[in-house]
């Protein structure tokens, strides 16, 4: 919902916006008579929405804390308020929501212990402990969603000591190029958020740090960490069918110079993943054979 309503304010629209988000029980069904009727959604819940919504400025999305508590997704955020709201006994708070700025942790650890899974445990570990050590590979983790494999995955991995580079896709940003790779590769580089040049300068700072040799690349990765930089003459003259292995190599050296030595690579709910990094990933894939990589994807 977050993300929907910010592409809504992001695409500017001609007529100025006021939205508001909030989360609980709603009472939704059919009203008004046989023929003219309408579906809604009616309750406290929708009625704190509006009024949330109609305290947000023109151009600003505001959300309730309890929405931004269960969003996968993490955006920059602001108080705003909290708001006296009719029917509220106590002022409400609420937050400007602006850019995304990462994806939250699946939460998958418990303090109870893991029962039965032993065949899949020992296939784990055997195998990411024989890439670690020179083999390289690949081991998937498949399963429908719920049966537990975020926590068969954390058990497993518990006694590996290894540098670890963790990715996650999700079905919202399935046609979004570049969307699973987009945060890992900006930690990479170094690149916090800030203006469109200081963002800018950051990637080529970090291309100049990890792989001073293909600096006049640098503009390839513009695609993935979504920083719009302008062609070098080396760029333009990739043909455009090249270029998505252009930015694979750009990117898996960086990974090799960053990682030397063993390293994991973790690709989670990998079925989600855009096309674009679903390239990548597979590029990974075969260089992982030729290294101590192992990449483990659920």
């Amino acid at each position: 919902m977050l993300r929907a309503m910010r592409r809504v304010l992001d695409a500017g629209t001609p007529l100025p916006l006021q939205i508001g988000v909030n989360r609980g029980h709603v009472f939704a069904a059919e009203v008004g008579a046989v023929d003219r009727a309408a579906y809604s959604a009616m309750g406290d819940t929708t009625n704190t929405a509006a009024r949330i919504m109609g305290k947000a400025p023109h151009g600003v999305l505001f959300a309730h804390p309890t929405v931004l508590e269960r969003s996968r997704t993490l955006f920059s955020t602001t108080p705003a308020g909290p708001f006296p709201m009719k029917g509220k006994t106590v002022p409400v708070p609420v937050h400007s929501v602006g850019e995304e700025t990462g994806t939250r942790g699946t939460g998958a650890g418990t303090a109870l212990p893991l029962l039965g899974r032993d065949v899949e445990l020992d296939a784990i570990r055997s195998n990411v402990g024989r890439m670690l050590m020179g083999d390289g590979g690949v081991v998937v983790v498949s399963g429908g969603t719920g049966t537990g494999k975020s926590r068969v995955v954390a058990e497993a991995l518990a006694g590996f000591d290894v540098r670890t580079i963790t990715v996650r896709a999700e079905p919202y940003g399935a046609t979004a190029p570049y969307r699973v790779l987009r945060d890992p590769v900006r930690a990479l580089l170094g690149v916090e958020r800030g203006t469109h040049d200081e963002m800018a300068d950051a990637v080529r700072s970090g291309v100049r740090r990890l792989a001073p040799e293909l600096l006049a690349f640098a503009p390839l990765l513009g695609d993935v960490v979504t920083v719009s930089m302008p062609e070098t003459p080396e760029v333009r003259s990739i043909e455009p069918r090249f270029r998505p292995d252009r930015i694979a190599d750009l990117i898996l050296r960086l990974v090799e110079t960053t990682f030397p030595g063993p390293l994991l690579l973790r690709v989670e709910e990998g079925h989600w993943a855009d096309a674009a990094s679903a390239h990548v990933l597979a590029r990974f894939a075969a260089e992982a054979a030729r290294r101590p990589w192992a990449m483990l994807v659920t």
